[in-house]
């Protein structure tokens, strides 16, 4: 990532963009989103049983909806790795998943969000989302433990932990993206362990965001 001012000041620029967009712009919601996810989505696997032949079917059905797909790389195995974009505004946020290959929920979660947002331009929140913000997204990120369902790549090494090292094609891959684009905002997205459960709601987290450091100093 640029070097910002803060990272406390940028995660506050961006929640503050986010929930102003939303607000002004009539979002739908959560009990709407849902309705449309069910008539609207992309995905028909339960996400666990997704291996790396069915995201390309998946990717092949946004490409027909529009959405600008490319392949960026490839994993040891040789298998593609795919990156999505939407939106034209100044803010870059980048997003990944399935760094760990046996977290898979947040993959097929961002092929319907790139599904919906490409299909609802016309709805005045996407509209603004589009207009105010470049989203792009690296989903499946390990597919070579995506296909044995297991949380390192095929080299044994966690894609999490190879930051430095750069001893993954897979991290290395990350690194170049991120350094050849530059996002404001990263999030790297993982699944969370069957027991943890959102608050005191009993309901299970199906997804975690870790939001990367953009500030060199960490302040």
């Amino acid at each position: 990532m640029r070097h910002t001012p803060s990272l406390k000041s940028r995660a506050a620029a961006l929640a503050a963009l986010v929930l102003t967009t939303c607000a002004t712009s009539f979002a739908q919601s959560p009990r709407e989103l849902f309705g449309e996810w069910g008539r609207q989505r992309v995905t028909n696997m339960d996400p666990a049983l997704v291996r790396h032949a069915d995201l390309g079917k998946y990717l092949s059905e946004l490409r027909a909806r529009g959405v600008p797909v490319t392949e960026v790389g490839r994993s040891l195995a040789g298998r593609g790795i795919y990156q999505m974009e939407f939106g034209r505004g100044p803010l870059k946020v980048f997003m990944w998943s399935q760094m760990h290959g046996d977290e898979p929920t947040a993959t097929s979660a961002l092929v319907d969000l790139f599904a919906y947002l490409r299909r609802n331009r016309g709805l005045p929140w996407v509209k603004s989302v589009e207009e105010k913000i470049t989203l792009r997204a690296v989903p499946m990120l390990n597919p070579d433990g995506a296909e044995l369902y297991q949380r390192r790549n095929l080299q044994a090494v966690d894609i999490n932990r190879d930051a430095r090292a750069l001893v993954t094609p897979e991290g290395r891959l990350l690194k170049k993206l991120r350094d050849e684009w530059r996002p404001d905002v990263g999030f790297n997205l993982h699944n969370q362990n069957p027991r943890t459960a959102v608050g005191d709601t009993g309901k299970q987290a199906t997804i975690s965001l870790l939001a990367v450091v953009s500030d060199a100093t960490g302040a």
